[in-house]
């Protein structure tokens, strides 16, 4: 949230032209419906663990694309961000509404989420605002660090749910044999 809504702020800070952060822009959507069309049709083959793994991943490699856009010039590193943000946050809208069901199941499936989203529209609230005052006071460099430390944190995380479904998985085969 912190980097979609902040996108234009964050490229103008890079000393990229509003033309260049339109492109990605319109980058981002396209690859969201890919990433999304790829796990529709693995279905089941993949585990929404994984799924969550891989969108965290893509986030954080998004970020890293312009982490190395404040030393290398040129659109690629932008479009290559636009490319790998928009794959992590079409598979962050799945993981995030299958892996609940996934871990917990599905009695009391809606009160669940909701309580989890609760936490994720106050974090989401507030991103853009932060995101803009770390920018005007720590400098672009520092932000992209403090985001990049977040989104290492949401990758641990999705490892760690990982491990969790996996070992659940072992216990329920272990329990039917």
């Amino acid at each position: 949230s912190a980097v979609h809504t902040s996108f234009f702020l964050i490229l103008d800070e890079m000393g990229r032209g509003a033309a260049l952060a339109a492109l990605a822009g319109a980058v981002i959507g396209p690859m969201q419906v890919a990433a999304r069309l790829v796990e529709m049709l693995t279905g089941e083959r993949v585990s929404s663990s994984v799924v969550g793994v891989i969108s965290s991943t893509t986030l954080l490699t998004g970020l890293a694309c312009l982490v190395a856009g404040l030393w290398f010039g040129g659109e690629l590193v932008v479009i290559a961000f636009a490319v790998s943000f928009g794959i992590g946050q079409g598979l962050n809208f799945i993981a995030r509404a299958i892996l609940p069901a996934r871990l917990f199941g599905t009695e009391g499936y809606g009160a669940m989420t909701g309580n989890l989203a609760m936490f994720r529209l106050f974090a989401m609230a507030g991103a853009p605002v932060c995101t803009a005052l770390a920018i005007s006071h720590a400098g672009i460099g520092l932000t992209l660090a403090l985001l990049m430390l977040v989104a290492a944190v949401g990758v641990m995380a999705s490892w760690a749910l990982y491990v969790i479904e996996k070992r659940a998985a072992g216990q329920a085969a272990a329990s039917t044999a």
